[in-house]
């Protein structure tokens, strides 16, 4: 393979509409979720090379616990081979979209396909397990129930919905899963009437909830301010991930009027699929 050619991959963010806690097993937070990935993805430039090397947004990111990255060595481990990748982000950054774990599904993708040709295998599923929690999910888009500690991904019937995303600044994942041990919130919900009606082809908002979200506001008060903005007026916000953004499905050019100027609003539509090629050589 010559090592200017280029794989061109997108990798779309998720909204999680429901998410609880479900305690700890060996120092990892176990969740019930479902998840649905939607329309906003980072766009990933993949190609071999001599060396692992993924630059973000134009920047070298030398962090060996970078997503990207770890999907990478974790294709390395397995065949020995190298890639590298630029990623243009779209994504918000700490937001609980799940845009590192796109990002890493996104170059996992994209040796699948390039590797493929040569008549290499590895294991996607455990490439995806060594590079993070979600890796999994986000590889196959759509909607699923995620259980345990992202590892058990179930599938269900994909829905089609719009939402107005809020992006209310970043909330660190770990200090998020913190925050609610040391707040002692109570756990142990589960998403099994959510998942019924999924499986009957409807999504209802009475059945959404994320344990994370009193957390999240604890460490970043716009979460909370947008959150209570749009329920004065009788909108009904939910957040996604470990936050910090929000998301509505009911209101939402009610909602963009009233945050306009306050926050960046966007739209997003569900997605049927977590990564795509775009371009399959440059």
């Amino acid at each position: 393979m010559c090592y200017n050619d280029i794989m061109k991959v997108k990798a779309y963010g998720k909204l999680n509409l429901s998410l609880y806690i479900n305690g700890k097993r060996g120092g990892y937070h176990l969740i019930d979720s479902i998840m649905h990935t939607v329309d906003i993805g980072d766009i990933l430039d993949v190609r071999e090379s001599e060396e692992i090397n993924v630059r973000i947004n134009g920047a070298f990111i030398p962090q060996e616990n970078e997503t990207t990255k770890k999907a990478a060595l974790a294709v390395y481990r397995q065949t020995g081979v190298k890639f590298s990748a630029t990623v243009e982000k779209h994504i918000p950054i700490g937001g609980g979209m799940g845009g590192s774990s796109a990002d890493g599904a996104g170059l996992i993708f994209a040796a699948q396909k390039l590797l493929s040709e040569r008549g290499i295998v590895f294991d996607v599923n455990k490439a995806a397990a060594e590079t993070g929690s979600d890796v999994a999910f986000m590889l196959k888009g759509g909607a699923a129930r995620v259980r345990g500690t992202g590892d058990t991904v179930t599938p269900l019937p994909s829905a089609v919905f719009d939402a107005l995303v809020i992006d209310c600044g970043k909330v660190d994942t770990a200090e998020c899963y913190a925050a609610f041990d040391r707040m002692g919130l109570p756990c142990g919900g589960d998403c099994e009437s959510a998942v019924s009606l999924f499986e009957r082809g409807e999504i209802k908002e009475t059945e959404w909830a994320n344990d994370l979200f009193l957390p999240a506001c604890s460490l970043n008060d716009k979460v909370r301010e947008a959150y209570e903005s749009l329920a004065v007026h009788g909108i009904k916000a939910y957040m996604t991930g470990s936050g910090g953004c929000l998301f509505v499905t009911c209101g939402a050019a009610d909602a963009a009027r009233i945050l306009s100027g306050r926050y960046r609003c966007f739209g997003v539509k569900s997605k049927a699929y977590g990564v795509e090629v775009i371009q399959d050589r440059s």
